[in-house]
């Protein structure tokens, strides 16, 4: 169970190298622990693990400073102890945008890199060791190693729990290698299949923040998903007080619990009422999803505020009693407490568990287990921390038919940064006014050439999101999702499609009782072409800033924005 790294190798084929690179090693590693105080400044020795203590709460405990890297203002570490430990299925598939930022993790801010996979390990080496040769040929890197996970950790068949092992083995393995783990040490859990980690700096930064004022235990990133556009990990995440995210429809036990605070669990459809982009809101804003009204400043203007400003540390942390978001920085004597494992008995939490997984989240297990050991334990969300699980491509000129998350989606309480099709300096989005519009820009002013706004629904002031769907048939629908509530003014409203039930005498259900939301058609092209296997339609936003519906096999138009149309003022129920 041996690991290989980039210098070890270099060490091996090159003798005189290796000891240059070996004094120099053992001269900084002198000079480091020279450097604090109260400290043994003899070098680590590897012996049988022990139990480790509680880290010191004194605030004003001796802490390592860390040292600026001018060349390109991210942060190297002087304390022992900086790894970064994630898992994958296959190592070679790591991306590549990863891989860089793992590379310049360990050899900019001497953070070391620590990998256990089931395949690909030499692929992965390869890769490492290429770039370390174009990026950083003359520079003595942290360690970086890729392990083979053990050979029956397949024979475990449920997901989960195969997950927790593999991370409990991953912490023995560190544990072993550095088992004098100090107060001020990080440990940073990352997963490596991601579509890319939190930006470099930012997480140095935040390791940084940890390591000198010790206001969390644990600090997770928020993994961000695109279409649907939200939060993406809420099987890992547990609110206060006991509030778990999770869909009722999802969870094993299939119900809510009484100390739960339901507002924040997301509902049944993803583009229902309370979904993970509110989730998203509420950590970055700390707006209650009670509170209807639109944010008073932009999901842009929000994030540059929050770019780079140190002052907000202490603040901007959503305390949490779990969370993962594909990436946590850990206090290590905290993470490394021998009491708490991933892979523990479950009974207790399984309000939990999943219905596809059967078993709670293993983060959740950990978690709850130091929080019952030590219930100062602090671990928090940071919304700007963000990891990305999928990925976050916009789209270009072009629409085609599909399911309504690769539509145009704007969110009620992110109108700002709804989808849009682009072409130069062309674009068409649904605006916070409800109305489907194709604008021309000039820097950030825009002129509006042509716009399509709803004559029907605006009765209905409630909604959750805009949809510009494309169907099959070439017609081009504007849909508006809204809460499947009582609407008394239905009683005297004919609707094309809309049959309402009578729940009681004040009011009717615009969809089936079942339903949380009811996606409703409030405009439409009102033009239709023959469906088959030799027609596929496409709206195109052309380089002249026109749209038209074109059928793609055969060039032919079947709709411009220029064209005269009869209207189609139907209120339609649309089906997703």
């Amino acid at each position: 169970m041996s690991s290989l790294c980039a210098s070890y190798e270099l060490h091996r084929h090159v003798n005189v190298i290796a000891k240059m690179l070996l004094v120099t090693f053992f001269v900084r590693s002198l000079l480091i622990y020279s450097m604090i105080p109260s400290q043994d400044n003899s070098l680590r020795t590897v012996n049988k693990p022990q139990k480790l203590s509680e880290p010191n709460r004194n605030r004003e405990s001796t802490r390592r400073e860390v040292s600026q890297v001018s060349t390109n203002k991210s942060r190297g570490f002087n304390s022992n102890f900086v790894w970064l430990a994630g898992i994958t299925l296959d190592a070679s598939d790591i991306k590549n945008n990863t891989l860089q930022d793992l590379l310049e993790l360990s050899c900019v801010a001497n953070i070391s890199v620590h990998i256990l996979a089931n395949t690909g390990i030499t692929e992965c080496r390869e890769k490492y060791h290429k770039l370390t040769k174009n990026y950083y040929p003359m520079k003595d890197c942290a360690q970086f190693e890729v392990v083979l996970e053990p050979d029956h950790a397949t024979s475990i068949t449920n997901r989960v729990e195969r997950i927790a092992y593999l991370r409990d083995y991953q912490r023995e393995l560190l544990r072993v290698k550095y088992e004098d783990i100090q107060e001020n040490d990080a440990i940073i859990i990352a997963d490596l299949d991601l579509f890319a980690l939190p930006n470099v700096n930012q997480l140095v930064r935040e390791t940084n923040h940890m390591i000198k004022n010790k206001q969390h235990d644990a600090l997770c990133s928020a993994g961000v998903m695109y279409r649907p556009f939200g939060y993406y990990d809420i099987f890992a995440t547990v609110l206060f007080s006991d509030t778990f995210t999770y869909p009722i429809k999802g969870r094993l036990s299939g119900k809510h619990y009484p100390e739960e605070d339901t507002s924040f669990v997301r509902t049944k459809d993803v583009f229902g009422v309370f979904t993970q982009s509110d989730l998203l809101e509420y950590f970055e804003t700390g707006r209650h999803p009670s509170t209807k009204s639109v944010p008073t400043t932009t999901f842009v203007e929000r994030s540059v505020q929050r770019e780079g400003n140190d002052s907000i540390h202490d603040n901007v942390a959503v305390p949490v009693r779990s969370c993962f978001g594909g990436l946590t920085i850990y206090s290590a004597p905290k993470w490394f407490d021998t009491r708490c494992n991933y892979n523990m008995n479950i009974t207790s939490m399984m309000r939990y568990a999943n219905k596809n997984d059967g078993r709670p989240c293993e983060h959740v297990v950990f978690h709850n287990c130091l929080i019952t050991q030590d219930p100062s334990t602090s671990i928090a969300v940071h919304p700007f921390m963000k990891s990305k699980w999928n990925s976050p491509d916009q789209f270009d000129n072009r629409l085609v038919p599909g399911p309504v998350d690769h539509s145009l989606v704007t969110h009620a309480r992110r109108r700002d940064a709804g989808d849009q099709l682009v072409n130069g300096n062309h674009t068409l989005r649904i605006n916070e006014h409800e109305t489907l519009v194709l604008e021309v820009w000039n820097d950030t002013k825009s002129e509006v050439l042509w716009s399509a706004k709803p004559t029907i629904g605006q009765e209905i002031d409630t909604w959750t999101h805009m949809v510009l769907m494309l169907k099959k048939n070439g017609k081009l629908l504007l849909i508006k999702t809204v809460p499947n509530i009582f609407y008394p003014f239905l009683e005297s409203t004919n609707r094309k499609g809309i049959h309402p039930k009578r729940r009681n005498e004040t009011g009717y259900f615009l969809c089936d009782e079942q339903r949380e939301i009811c996606p409703l058609s409030v405009w439409s092209s009102a033009i239709e072409g023959p469906v088959g296997d030799a027609f596929s339609y496409a709206l195109v936003l052309g380089d002249d800033g026109k749209l038209k519906i074109i059928d793609e096999n055969s060039d032919n138009v079947l709709w411009t924005n220029e064209g005269t149309y009869e209207e189609d003022n139907a209120m339609e129920r649309v089906a997703w």
